[in-house]
This record gives structure tokens, sequence and C-alpha cells, in this order.
């Protein structure tokens, strides 16, 4: 649906009538359908959360692996 204040002209409405999109004037839209679009039907929440147990960084031809333990500990304990 596409709604307009000041009309459509005559290649819109063909356009939208081959689109089969339905054009309405601001005076014939009614409150209701206003409000059906901005009900959410779902809401959809994502949330990732990831913990490393261990660690390797392949740079090149060496590799670093990292000591989670060594990581945990603080400065001056090792």
């Amino acid at each position: 649906m596409a709604v307009s204040a000041t009309g459509f002209s005559p290649a819109v409405r063909n356009l939208a009538r081959s689109k089969q999109v339905d054009l309405q004037s601001l005076e014939e839209l009614e409150a209701d359908v206003v409000f059906d679009w901005l009900y959410a039907q779902t809401v959809e929440y994502r949330m990732r959360h990831v913990d490393a147990a261990g660690v390797s960084i392949d740079i090149a031809e060496q590799v670093t692996k990292i000591d989670s333990a060594r990581l945990a500990s603080k400065p001056g304990e090792n």
C-alpha cells in the first residue's frame, strides 16, 4: 500500500496496478489500517554469549598459544 496527501499520477497508478500495490489518499486512510501497520505481531530477541576456554592464534607459520590460566591470574602471581 502507498499513501499520498496529494494523489497519484496516471503513470504511478499503472505501475502500482502492475505490482499489485494498493494506492490510497490520506483522506481515504482509516485509523485502524494505520494501527494495523504499527502493531508488532512478533518480537525477536537474540543474544550471543561466548566463553573462550582456549585460544590459539596462527600468524604466518608461527603459532602463538594463549594460556587461559595465566590470563586469569593477577599481575605478579606468575
